[in-house]
């Protein structure tokens, strides 16, 4: 239970509880709480409920047999859809190239406003997608690496200067599975 010790802790830190605030919770001895964060004790079936319910987290996050927070896979599902998204601006955007020369047939006669104002809706929102999502994959990242035993916990994503040191959208890549 050593997973569930320190993701204990590490949540009860998060939200800037005390250990006796939180035997107050669970209504039980503060000794009694401070062994589940030491290894040393496992609570009950009601307290890992209880815990479950004060962090809204699942029991299964708690326990190690889920890698993320709730918050982490919301950020991964929307850092998913934006990838989902930019793929398909792409996409479109290499079909109406390829419909493009198609029909010019090689020409510079071709002319279609139709596609040009399609082409440049498409050029103008791809720049902001992108951001977006390299936005939410830092964010992902970050809280990633904090997560006591996740895939990359502990890891340096950003130095003191706040310089990036390991590219969010691999960390993203690696949990895309787990979705």
């Amino acid at each position: 239970m050593e997973i569930f010790s320190a993701r204990l802790r590490w949540l009860r830190l998060q939200k800037q509880l005390t250990q006796k605030e939180m035997a107050d919770l669970l209504d039980i001895s503060q000794q009694y709480y401070g062994r589940f964060e030491q290894n040393k004790g496992e609570p009950n079936l009601e307290s890992l409920v209880k815990i479950s319910e004060i962090f809204n987290e699942t029991v299964d996050f708690l326990l190690g047999i889920e890698d993320l927070t709730k918050e982490a896979k919301e950020l991964l599902k929307k850092s998913l859809e934006l990838a989902e998204s930019i793929k398909d601006i792409n996409d479109r955007l290499e079909k109406v190239y390829i419909t493009r020369m198609f029909l010019n047939n090689g020409k510079d006669e071709f002319d279609s406003d139709f596609q040009d104002a399609i082409l440049e809706n498409y050029k103008k929102n791809l720049p902001q997608k992108k951001a977006k999502y390299r936005e939410l994959a830092i964010e992902f990242a970050l809280l990633v690496v904090k997560i006591p035993f996740s895939k990359f916990y502990g890891e340096g994503v950003v130095d003191n200067e706040g310089n990036i040191l390991y590219d969010p959208e691999k960390i993203v890549d690696e949990y895309q599975d787990l979705d």
